[in-house]
């Protein structure tokens, strides 16, 4: 009998989603393995579409205000929500802000391993593991815990058609722009106009969501009668990669898309604008990974075009061929399985 990995992420327009799209890639990775099930608060439609065509799908019912990473330990901690579901036999991914010591606590007491996906450097007594994939983060920085430390992009959260092969068709002169699936601070305007504002693009192609606020869909609407800005909604996972595998550069915000703009071998520029990007945002910028956009709540359209008329653009890092992560995550729950055994 297949040992049950219970993962447990919240998303919606307040903390975005790509908590829960890295726990459908850890799903992906490990279901011919393990049984997975997904534990999520009052799913979309969308979501708990994605969810089920992965893995098996428990739906919450509770009343939380979520907040963004800046504020959430100044905020009411979630409440311990797996109470009377979860066992000794499983193992728990957490990932998100708002599983603090109190939810931790309350699940050790449940005798669960604990696996915990982490931005913030936070802290894990009870982690058998902890998954940072920042570049270049020493195992150093993680003092008050015994966990497995899986840290830097061999260990990268992706769903799976970000690891195929890279395909030839790539187009110089195509940009692509994905700030995000929430982007509350309408980035995705400003950095389409300033990509504009350069002669360098025939083709921009903007990744935006249902969660876009009506001003900015309509914003970026009248962007695209200019004829090289191209909007997309709502994308799975293997249409974004075909839109990739014609592009040369990528405008990202330091968040999950900036992890799959990269692993897709394209030249990235990114930026944050919460606590919890900063980290993945210094470890792409500060190893020439990526260009620097900085923080994002600053940024002015002239900002963006005078970045890529300069010559960082020839310099940045980028892949030459796909990361490989799923053998390590397959080793990693098998020998934290081994360890219940």
């Amino acid at each position: 009998m297949k040992k049950r990995i219970v993962l447990r992420a919240d998303g919606n327009d307040r903390i975005g989603f790509g908590h829960v799209y890295r726990l459908l890639a850890l799903a992906t990775m490990l279901k011919d393995d393990f049984s997975c099930v997904f534990v999520i608060n009052r799913p979309d439609d969308m979501i708990r579409s994605q969810i089920r065509s992965t893995c098996a799908l428990f739906e919450l019912d509770i009343e939380y205000e979520y907040t963004v990473p800046d504020l959430v330990s100044s905020g009411k901690p979630m409440p311990f929500d797996l109470a009377g579901f979860v066992n000794e036999n499983d193992i728990v991914v957490l990932d998100g802000y708002q599983f603090l010591y109190s939810y931790q606590q309350a699940l050790h007491q449940q005798a669960c391993t604990q696996v915990c996906i982490d931005d913030l450097i936070g802290d894990y007594p009870f982690a058998a593991a902890i998954i940072n994939h920042a570049p270049g983060l020493a195992k150093e920085k993680y003092t008050n815990t015994k966990a497995r430390l899986c840290l830097g992009l061999d260990y990268a959260l992706l769903r799976k058609p970000f690891f195929d092969p890279f395909q030839k068709n790539k187009i110089n002169g195509s940009a692509y722009v994905s700030m995000g699936g929430s982007d509350r601070n309408g980035f995705t305007v400003t950095v389409c106009e300033g990509l504009l504002l350069t002669e360098n693009f025939n083709a921009i192609h903007v990744l935006c969501s249902n969660q876009f606020s009506e001003k900015q869909i309509e914003l970026l609407k009248t962007l695209e009668k200019n004829g090289k800005v191209i909007l997309y909604f709502n994308l799975d996972a293997q249409s974004i990669v075909d839109i990739m595998s014609e592009c040369t550069i990528a405008f990202v915000s330091a968040s999950t898309v900036l992890t799959e703009a990269y692993a897709r071998g394209l030249i990235c520029y990114t930026g944050f604008s919460t606590a919890n990007q900063r980290m993945l945002y210094k470890g792409f910028t500060g190893n020439g990974l990526a260009g620097d956009l900085g923080d994002l709540n600053q940024l002015l359209p002239e900002q963006v075009s005078g970045k890529v008329n300069t010559h960082q653009t020839q310099v940045i890092k980028s892949l030459t061929q796909p990361l490989n992560t799923v053998h390590l995550y397959r080793e990693l729950f098998n020998e934290l399985a081994n360890d219940l055994s």
